[in-house]
């Protein structure tokens, strides 16, 4: 089933600070507005070949 023409937002993990300590750490959880211009969604494939 594909619901990407259906979404408006996305989430986004960045690693945002490259120097940190551990690997956890430097991490930002952020939203992606999907109608920002010079943002496309397109069709990945999955493990089972879709």
């Amino acid at each position: 089933m594909d619901d990407r023409q259906d979404a408006t937002h996305m989430v986004l993990l960045a690693r945002t600070d490259p120097e940190a300590k551990r690997k956890q750490v430097g991490i930002s959880f952020m939203l992606m507005d999907l109608r920002t211009d010079g943002v496309s969604a397109t069709s990945a494939r999955i493990s089972r070949g879709e």
